[in-house]
């Protein structure tokens, strides 16, 4: 029995793109060891170390991704819109700075005219 999938490629058998559809259909449960075996004529030693191979690639691949994230390059527009929220974020972290000072200023104020202490004491003068 052939697979109709690796008609196309069975005469080709060590390129890369044959192991990878091969190991993909073992690893799917498709198709049982035995037919993707009769179906490409390799052995069952061989199959299993394509496994191991693609799953050691695919692992790699992963973590390498999680680590460093996308393996795409920053392009102008995510270089642009960073600019932007690098703005905003100073823009706002200038308002509350003043919103600092002003309640500031409102707390000290407050304790001229009523002679009322607001702000906690530190140290043992509590």
């Amino acid at each position: 029995m052939i697979i109709n999938i690796l008609e196309n490629v069975i005469g080709k058998h060590k390129t890369g793109l044959m192991k990878r559809q091969v190991v993909e259909l073992y690893r799917m449960n498709v198709y049982s060891e035995r037919q993707i075996l009769e179906a490409v004529g390799i052995s069952r030693t061989l199959l299993r170390r394509w496994n191991r191979y693609y799953d050691r690639y695919q692992n790699k691949k992963r973590v390498y991704i999680k680590m460093y994230g996308s393996m795409k390059t920053k392009t102008t527009n995510d270089l642009a819109a960073l600019r932007r929220k690098v703005a905003e974020l100073e823009q706002y972290s200038s308002k509350l700075l003043l919103e600092k000072q002003a309640l500031e200023t409102v707390i000290t104020l407050a304790e001229d005219q009523f002679k009322i202490p607001i702000r906690k004491k530190s140290g043992p003068r509590q």
